[in-house]
């Protein structure tokens, strides 16, 4: 609860503000692009896994698609548990990415690019590539 008459004005503001807002005012056409973003993004994955050699109905399954995906890239599904890794997941998926798209035959660039713009992944899955398999990392010797 607010301390001051100044947190109490700002709290009254916002709970008269929630209390009053017309929640069916949410446009139709906004739903329905989100729809269509969201089966856009299911055809691809189920492409692209279906390319790998892996189910396509994995695609739908909110856990298991990132089990697929990690597995696609490094051959070792477990590993996406390491997204629960605070900074250390952000950058293991950037790596992850990045094995993925060299998977597929594509470039740094591509993948730099994927990185940013995750749906480029989608890209893949309509395209010519073929997948190489879990490519074993390149180290220096």
């Amino acid at each position: 609860m607010p301390n001051s008459s100044a947190d109490l004005n700002l709290f009254e503001q916002l709970k008269t503000f929630f209390a009053n807002y017309d929640y069916s005012s949410i446009n139709i056409f906004e739903e329905l692009l989100v729809l269509a973003w969201y089966v856009l993004l299911v055809v691809g994955f189920w492409r692209v896994f279906k390319k790998a050699g892996q189910p396509g109905w994995a695609a739908l399954i909110p856990v298991y698609n990132f089990f697929v995906f990690y597995k696609i890239a490094t051959g070792r599904g477990w590993y996406f548990l390491f997204l629960l890794i605070p900074i250390f997941g952000f950058i293991f998926n950037i790596q992850v990415i990045y094995r993925f798209c060299r998977n597929f035959g594509k470039g740094k660039l591509f993948s730099a690019i994927t990185a940013l713009l995750l749906f480029t992944i989608v890209v893949i899955g309509f395209d010519k590539s073929v997948y190489n398999g879990p490519l074993p990392s390149k180290r220096r010797a």
